[in-house]
């Protein structure tokens, strides 16, 4: 039996415990990423617990370009993952946005930046096809903008969409490969996971790699997607922001870690060939979550050439651009 010295010093315990009840509730930032399987890759840890956080949940969720590019104007999300080319035009419109991280920047040889024709066709140079066809998945993203300042300075061909060398055409991207197949069009830029199964294939074989020219124009990796958030907010909850980057940061280093964990459980998800993922970080383009210096005058060569040809008035310094709690490469 317990003395009642015993019985004091239990309770003395029990009063001393803390008081047993629901956990604190975590802040929110809504995310809104472009809708690709490879994104899914990225966000898997920290949906399924291989990346958490004590004060922060990330509602991430995927959307197609058009609906990104409407809902960074209204600001109807904490982060956006919005084109490098979004963030001088926000600029002139008022919107004061931060570069929170680099989202997509190319490999050296960028297989996802390729001008494609049909195998056997008759069309072996970017010369070829003047006076031809090119259809894009979107005339005013900066990936076919930097595929548009590649040939320009690689090839010194005329790019403008009004009398230049090429007819270029915006089609659906799932359209794509069906109208090269078909001969509706001479040429096309293939979104990534098209490329992968041309790749695959042999369909269709590319006739000019951009990322690889302007790899060898400038020595720059480029950047076509930022992660940003705007400056109001960010300043009204910086440890929110900070955490936020943390945990980016750490879901996609978990998947590079875990690459083949990861792959099959997207794969079966998003229903891609679970070899897509790999290759993607491997060949494709990165997703740093973090910024490079790199990443700095990546954006202000695209700017500056961008100017050059008439598609921006103006543009900032991007190092200006970057939120001072940008983790650093």
């Amino acid at each position: 039996m317990r003395t009642r010295t015993q019985y004091l010093a239990a309770a003395a315990l029990i009063a001393a415990a803390p008081l047993a009840g629901p956990a604190a509730a975590k802040d929110k930032l809504t995310f809104a990423y472009l809708q690709d399987p490879v994104l899914e890759a990225v966000m898997w840890p920290m949906r399924n617990g291989k990346v958490t956080s004590d004060t922060l949940e990330i509602d991430g969720r995927g959307y197609q370009i058009p609906a990104l590019i409407q809902g960074t104007a209204s600001k109807q999300w904490d982060v956006v993952m919005t084109a490098v080319m979004a963030v001088p035009r926000a600029k002139q419109m008022g919107l004061e946005l931060r570069v929170l991280s680099t989202a997509l920047r190319y490999h050296k040889s960028g297989d996802g930046a390729h001008v494609w024709v049909k195998k056997g066709s008759p069309y072996k140079s970017i010369t070829d096809l003047k006076g031809k066809t090119i259809a894009t998945y979107g005339l005013q993203s900066t990936g076919i903008t930097l595929v548009r300042l590649a040939l320009w300075k690689k090839y010194g061909v005329n790019v403008q969409y009004e009398n230049g060398d090429f007819k270029w055409q915006q089609l659906p991207a799932p359209a794509l490969p069906g109208a090269l197949a078909t001969d509706k069009v001479e040429g096309a830029t293939l979104i990534h996971s098209q490329a992968y199964q041309a790749a695959k294939t042999g369909d269709f074989v590319p006739i000019a790699r951009t990322a690889e020219d302007m790899w060898e124009l400038f020595k720059l990796r480029m950047v076509s997607a930022v992660n940003v958030g705007y400056a109001e907010k960010i300043a009204e909850k910086p440890a929110l922001y900070r955490e936020f980057n943390r945990m980016l940061k750490a879901s996609v280093t978990y998947t590079l870690k875990n690459i083949g964990e990861v792959s099959e459980a997207v794969g079966k998800e998003t229903k891609n060939d679970p070899a897509y993922f790999k290759a993607w970080f491997e060949q494709y383009s990165d997703f740093p979550a973090a910024v490079s210096q790199n990443d700095i005058d990546a954006m202000n060569k695209v700017w500056a050439l961008s100017k050059e040809l008439g598609i921006l008035k103006d543009f900032p310094d991007a190092k200006t651009m970057i939120w001072e709690g940008a983790i650093r490469e």
